[in-house]
């Protein structure tokens, strides 16, 4: 099986490419980041067979793969619905639809619709410990242009991850809170939510205390 590859892009099309290794054999790669013909690239692979058929999806991060993997699990979800999710909704935005069952975030990917959505939180609900944990793979093991990673980039997606999930936990906790003083988690997800998003909070004490404000 197929894990890893390193190679030069000779076609890109689409969410395709052509990736030709050292040895000189070429590998067709579902991949949907952009890059160019040239392009010296790392990627790992996700190697799935089929009794006719044999496809490599290709990700510039480990914590993608994983998360892409998890999808796969799902009754419903196969490859290329698994591959939209990953690369349109991404895991910062999985994780936040998985722990608030935010369907339609799921369902706004061509191919995913409703049942497939609802499946989806239904099967990963129980493993979002796993995906928050999959927030800091994709910054710790981010690979990509081989030739010419650009300094600071790893970072900047390790920082951008990271807040994402004090974020999750922040959310996670204060609507926890909340739901043990009696309130229905329906009723206070969103406001949760949008109190974040507008001020600098880093405990879920303070966030419990701002959304209590505003049923006050």
């Amino acid at each position: 099986m197929i894990g890893y590859l390193v190679g030069r892009v000779v076609q890109s099309f689409e969410d395709e490419l052509i990736l030709v290794t050292s040895s000189g054999v070429g590998y067709q790669v579902f991949f949907s980041k952009r890059v160019a013909c040239g392009d010296e690239i790392e990627v790992f692979i996700k190697h799935i067979k089929r009794e006719n058929s044999e496809d490599l999806y290709g990700f510039f991060s480990f914590g993608e793969k994983r998360v892409f993997d998890l999808l796969l699990g799902v009754k419903g979800i196969g490859p290329k619905s698994a591959f939209n999710l990953v690369n349109q909704v991404g895991v910062n935005k999985l994780a936040n639809a998985v722990l608030f069952q935010e369907k339609k975030v799921l369902t706004s990917v061509p191919g995913v619709g409703p049942k497939a959505g609802a499946q989806i939180l239904l099967d990963l609900g129980p493993k979002i410990e796993k995906i928050k944990s999959l927030l800091f793979d994709q910054g710790d093991k981010m690979i990509g242009f081989k030739s010419q990673i650009i300094e600071g980039e790893q970072e900047k997606l390790f920082s951008e991850n990271n807040g994402a999930f004090v974020k999750v936990n922040l959310l996670d906790e204060a609507v926890t809170a909340c739901e043990e003083l009696g309130f229905q988690r329906t009723e206070v997800v969103e406001i949760t939510q949008e109190i974040l998003k507008n001020n600098k909070i880093t405990s879920s004490g303070d966030l419990v205390k701002l959304v209590l404000k505003e049923f006050s």
